[in-house]
């Protein structure tokens, strides 16, 4: 009877450090990033090839610090329910030599707090987007294995413009300094896939 009574309890306790186990990873990990904060963002030395810009730096920013930064397109942010936002800037890069001496890369991360915000938020500026390009969306670049839910990138002279949802993020950055605007589609993926790793 002391033996099935040992057993029965080793079951029960085997059974319950399974469903604790699961339930620590589910909280350690959750589908928003609990522990992430803006600084996991500083991609320098994150990037391979790519360096903090001489003279520029990582900047952590509040809401309100947007209408001094962005001026006339602060507003929509705020009113989408911004939380915080970070910027920095790069140089660098790999592949052909760029076209003025160095490839440039200018980003900002925005928190919106929840993941419907964000996404609602990209969304919106996607739209926009798609109305200021042509009907056959010809600007429109390529990348990888990301879809529009995620990820939407469009040329200008030199580079490219990628705007990103990962989470409850909305991501903005640009690349330039390429004389073929298409050959920065390779360096925007190494910044996605870094930015949707950090983000979950």
């Amino acid at each position: 009877m002391k033996g099935r009574f040992l057993d029965v309890s080793a079951r029960i306790l085997s059974r319950d450090a399974v469903v604790g186990m699961v339930l620590l990873i589910a909280c350690a990990k959750g589908p928003t990033g609990p522990n992430v904060t803006l600084a996991d963002f500083y991609l320098t030395t994150q990037i391979s090839g790519w360096v903090a810009d001489s003279g520029s730096h990582f900047v952590d920013y509040s809401p309100t610090d947007l209408f001094s930064q962005v001026d006339g397109a602060a507003q929509p942010f705020q009113d989408g329910g911004l939380v915080q936002w970070c910027t920095e800037k790069m140089n660098g890069g790999t592949g052909a030599s760029p076209a003025n001496g160095q490839y440039n890369f200018s980003g900002s991360v925005y928190d919106f707090g929840t993941v419907t915000k964000a996404k609602s938020f990209y969304e919106s500026k996607i739209a926009v987007d798609m109305v200021q390009t042509s009907d056959t969306f010809s600007d429109t670049v390529p990348l990888g294995q990301y879809t529009v839910d995620e990820a939407e990138a469009s040329r200008f002279q030199g580079g490219i413009t990628v705007d990103a949802n990962f989470e409850k993020y909305y991501i903005k950055f640009s690349l330039s300094g390429f004389a073929d605007p298409l050959t920065a589609a390779p360096e925007a993926l190494k910044f996605l896939d870094k930015y949707k790793a950090i983000a979950q």
